[in-house]
């Protein structure tokens, strides 16, 4: 009889750490973004803040915005600071030395927690349904 109880509180065990790890599971799920907005940024100060606003003011709000500072060397890590407190969609990363843009995206893929991928130079501009769009599309 005893090692009947064992077993039986063995998979009492199981299965309880079982349904803990999946709603830890689903609860991060939940929480993911659909979109990781991937953002390389070298010395493109003078056209960070458009382009930061850009992917802010967009009408599907399911994303994260990942800056990937690659060692600038003008005021774009300050720029970059300055957004990061005001928006918790926000997430910088600051290399000590330029490696370049193609690592800058790839730490910024390794980063991301969406379920799509989205790669915006700091030089460049979303309009305000490009997200939707694209989510709508991917979906048909």
């Amino acid at each position: 009889m005893k090692l009947d109880y064992e077993i039986k509180y063995f998979i009492l065990y199981i299965d309880r750490k079982i349904l803990r790890d999946f709603l830890e599971f689903v609860q991060r799920s939940a929480s993911m973004p659909t979109i990781s907005v991937v953002m390389p940024i070298y010395n493109t100060a003078e056209f960070l803040d458009h382009s930061i606003q850009s992917v802010l003011n967009q009408t599907n709000q399911d994303y994260e915005l990942l800056l990937i500072n690659d060692g600038s060397n003008d005021s774009s890590k300050q720029i970059i600071d300055k957004y990061v407190q005001m928006h918790s969609k926000i997430k910088a990363f600051h290399f000590d030395n330029r490696k370049g843009v193609g690592a800058a995206r790839n730490f910024g893929v390794q980063q991301a927690t969406g379920e799509y991928i989205y790669f915006l130079d700091s030089d460049d501009y979303l309009a305000e349904d490009t997200l939707q769009l694209l989510l709508e599309n991917i979906k048909q």
